[in-house]
C-alpha cells in the first residue's frame, strides 16, 4: 500500500493498493486456472463447492498450506457471480 500525505485538507491525499505478484517470475501465472486431472478414486483433502471469490481464496490458502483440494463450480467460468 502506498500512502501520500496531503498538501492541504485531511491527513492523506491518496491511498493506492497494488500487487507485486506479477513480478514473481518463479511462480506460475495466477490468471490461468489449472484444471485437475480427473482420475477415478482420486483423493482430495478438501472439496470446495463454488468457484466464486471465496472459493478461489480458500483454494489459494489451501495450496499455500500444502493441502490437496478441488473446486467444483457449476458455471463455465470461475470467479464470477452467477
Amino acid at each position: 500500500m502506498s500512502v501520500i500525505p496531503a498538501e492541504t485538507e485531511g491527513p492523506w491525499k491518496i491511498c493506492v493498493i497494488r500487487t507485486v505478484a506479477d513480478e514473481l517470475k518463479s511462480h506460475p501465472s495466477v490468471d490461468t486456472p489449472r484444471r485437475a486431472s480427473s482420475a477415478p478414486g482420486q483423493h482430495f483433502d478438501v472439496v470446495i463447492l463454488g468457484g466464486g471469490q471465496s472459493g478461489l481464496t480458500a483454494g489459494g490458502r489451501l495450496q499455500v498450506l500444502g493441502a490437496s483440494y478441488v473446486i467444483i463450480e457449476r458455471q463455465a467460468n470461475v470467479g464470477v457471480a452467477a
